[in-house]
């Protein structure tokens, strides 16, 4: 976990510092965690495997990713707390699981308004991540939770045919998570958690 510092100026664009032009960039992302029973159901989905953080694969829904450097963390970090500071904790309901393309599966969240209001928010950090100087930040438009990538996974879960239409799993979203990795299928880190308002 990443502690947080106080700076004078939280606007001003990093500018690289002697051997600071060589530090390693990392693919950043902001995702909500599957909590509770859901977590339970998925850790069955993904074959007994325990949903733990530091997994290369993590069961999560994506709100926004981008390229950073450790430098910008902790500008980054108080920005996101600011926004999660004023966010309430909120219901996700999930969908029937789905094979993915890349591998692995996908959940589609029933009802994406919340989400949707809540990247829009976090849309505070994208000048500074441009100013920064990495590029463009994707914000998910096609809300579900995924774990993609996956070598094997159990049998897909027969659903009734009276609960086709109910949600396959709910939980309350209770934070935010700031992940980041060096590179597509690496070890997944934990940068920072964001607790919601109760």
């Amino acid at each position: 976990m990443v502690g947080m510092t106080t700076r004078t100026n939280e606007t001003a664009p990093w500018k690289p510092q002697g051997g600071e032009t060589a530090w390693q960039e990392w693919m950043y992302r902001l995702v909500i965690c599957p909590e509770g029973e859901a977590a339970e159901r998925i850790r069955q989905l993904n074959g007994g495997r325990a949903t733990e953080p530091l997994r290369a694969q993590l069961p999560s829904i994506p709100l926004i990713a981008f390229r950073g450097r450790e430098a910008m963390e902790d500008t980054i970090i108080r920005w996101v707390q600011r926004v999660c500071r004023m966010q309430r904790r909120f219901p996700i309901s999930l969908e029937k699981p789905e094979r993915h393309p890349a591998g692995g599966w996908r959940m589609a969240v029933t009802d994406t308004d919340t989400l949707c209001g809540l990247s829009e928010k976090l849309s505070v950090i994208d000048d500074y991540i441009r100013a920064c100087r990495m590029g463009p930040v994707h914000r998910e438009t096609n809300h579900a939770c995924r774990q993609e990538g996956t070598s094997g996974m159990s049998a897909m879960p027969d659903i009734p045919s009276t609960d086709k239409e109910r949600p396959f799993t709910s939980f309350m979203a209770h934070s935010l998570v700031l992940t980041r990795q060096a590179y597509a299928g690496s070890t997944t880190e934990v940068v920072n958690l964001f607790a919601f308002l109760p």
